[in-house]
C-alpha cells in the first residue's frame, strides 16, 4: 500500500471501531430520446475489513470485505 495513503486508510478504521457493515451502491438514470426514464440501482454488501489489502481500486476498495474473505482491493478492473 502506498505511504501517502496509509493515514487515509487509518482515519477510516479509527471511525470503524465498533460497526463494520458497508456496502457499495451504484445508481444510474438514463433517459431515451422521448423522455422515458429508466433507473438502475446495484448495490454490493459486506464489511469493512481491519486493514488495507491489495493493490487494485481505489477509495473503500482495499479495505472493503466481500463474504468473508474477498477483499475488493484484489479485483482486476475486468471483475469489477
Amino acid at each position: 500500500m502506498k505511504t501517502e495513503t496509509t493515514s487515509y486508510y487509518q482515519s477510516f478504521l479509527v471511525l470503524l471501531r465498533k460497526k463494520r457493515g458497508a456496502a457499495f451502491v451504484c445508481e444510474i438514470c438514463y433517459i431515451d430520446e422521448v423522455g422515458t426514464e429508466q433507473y438502475v440501482r446495484g448495490e454490493c454488501r459486506g464489511k469493512i475489513g481491519y486493514e488495507p489489502i491489495g493493490e487494485n481500486g481505489f477509495g473503500y476498495d482495499p479495505l472493503f470485505m466481500y463474504g468473508e474473505k474477498i477483499i475488493c482491493g484484489n479485483f482486476s478492473r475486468r471483475k469489477k
